[in-house]
């Protein structure tokens, strides 16, 4: 069996230093989120640190960006930007050899069903727009299943 952690109990950590630790205590994987310093676009071609991910015996996933990221938002601008953070990061994901990556699903604030159900199809079409850029990448994109709060959708069925 093959155990591994999120990278985020290490966060500020220098990448050599955190993947020490993995082996070190005996991990096979971990987690890298793509938030703060390990942002796509503060590691997207430097190589000094993306090639660091390739001298370890490690099984490396990633979490796409969050903060502030919404697949599902009913503002288009909102919703084509998250798409492209995810699209950086799944080309950050192949960089560093990656295995998969996770999204978050997004999340509507409103009650009303017909705005819940739009964003459930907004969601769909980002998935679907994200699958087909991951199609000649080694990593696979997940989307994560969240708690059950209201806002958050992937947490029950519909």
């Amino acid at each position: 069996m093959k155990l591994g952690f999120s990278l985020l109990s290490l966060f500020m950590k220098d990448v050599n230093e955190m993947l020490d630790i993995a082996v070190e205590n005996g991990f096979d994987s971990v987690e890298l989120l793509a938030e703060g310093p390990y942002r796509p676009d503060e590691m997207l071609g430097n190589k000094e640190i993306t090639e660091v991910f390739h001298s370890y015996d490690l099984d490396i996933y990633m979490h796409a960006v969050n903060v502030d990221i919404n697949l599902a938002s009913l503002n288009t601008g909102i919703r084509k930007e998250s798409v492209k953070q995810t699209k950086d990061c799944l080309d950050l994901a192949d960089e560093i050899g990656a295995i998969g990556i996770t999204a978050h699903p997004g999340k509507i604030g409103r009650p009303e069903k017909y705005l819940r159900d739009m964003a459930l199809e907004f969601l769909t079409e980002s998935t679907h727009e994200l699958v087909a850029y991951a199609e000649d990448k080694e990593a696979k994109i997940s989307i994560e299943s969240m708690p059950e709060r209201f806002s958050y959708l992937g947490n029950r069925a519909y």
